[in-house]
């Protein structure tokens, strides 16, 4: 696998280098864009490559476990999200569909709750009303919900158009804020970040800008769970306080 990334990586810095080289004289901006772009390559393959590693080792546990007669531990690794856990909120800023600039991540004055989901993903669009009601609840109390797709562009089975995922969103006749990736807004570099590989994933972030706690799948209560820890944040309180 590390091969493949490689050679991938090599072809692309090529290609991204050539380019520059035909109009470095005259394009100085465009040549330092192609250099910034060459530097997040680097930084996502070696992510990849960090998360190979794991997966490998965690691969290797499970077959000696195996092969001992015990019963193998889930690899925490096939639910990298919930690492991020008492770390610190990658920050960006995104444009929602309504053109509102929201930052993600990062201190702020209140909580605030990523809700990470595909548009194919049928337990997304099961979570989609609990996220909602969570939304309506708490957004006079300045806790912000912003629904972030995660659709990919393209083509394939499950990549969306622009078109397709808002005529999606819109279809459901929600009010919480929502991005996606366009020509100018990348939401997939905030998935990568936050390491969001299944779908739905929800992030609960602090006033700290810390992650307080990680949410993978259509959990029947969900919103009740998310209330108490949003309840016992804007108290003032952290994690160390959530119900268990």
């Amino acid at each position: 696998m590390h091969g493949k990334f490689t050679k991938l990586y090599r072809t692309a810095v090529i290609g991204l280098l050539m380019s520059g080289t035909a109009f470095a004289q005259d394009n100085t901006g465009e040549v330092q864009d192609l250099k910034k772009e060459v530097q997040e390559l680097k930084q996502e393959i070696k992510a990849l490559r960090n998360d190979l590693k794991g997966m490998r080792g965690d691969i290797m546990k499970a077959v000696a476990a195996m092969k001992s007669g015990r019963q193998p531990a889930r690899p925490q690794q096939q639910r990298p999200a919930m690492t991020m856990v008492g770390k610190k909120s990658p920050q960006f800023k995104v444009t929602t569909i309504d053109g509102k600039q929201i930052q993600v991540g990062g201190k702020r004055e209140k909580p605030q709750v990523l809700f990470c989901y595909a548009s194919w993903c049928g337990f997304c669009k099961k979570s989609f009303p609990w996220m909602e009601s969570v939304h309506k609840k708490y957004k006079d109390q300045g806790v912000e919900v912003l629904a972030l797709n995660l659709d990919a562009r393209g083509e394939g089975g499950r990549a969306r158009t622009e078109d397709q995922t808002l005529t999606q969103f819109r279809g459901l006749n929600f009010t919480m804020p929502m991005t996606m990736t366009t020509s100018t807004n990348d939401t997939a570099k905030i998935g990568i970040a936050y390491k969001a590989r299944s779908f739905p994933t929800l992030f609960v972030l602090g006033q700290s800008g810390e992650v307080e706690s990680v949410h993978i799948g259509a959990k029947q209560g969900l919103a009740d769970i998310i209330g108490k820890e949003l309840d016992l944040l804007l108290q003032g309180k952290n994690r160390t306080a959530f119900p268990k």
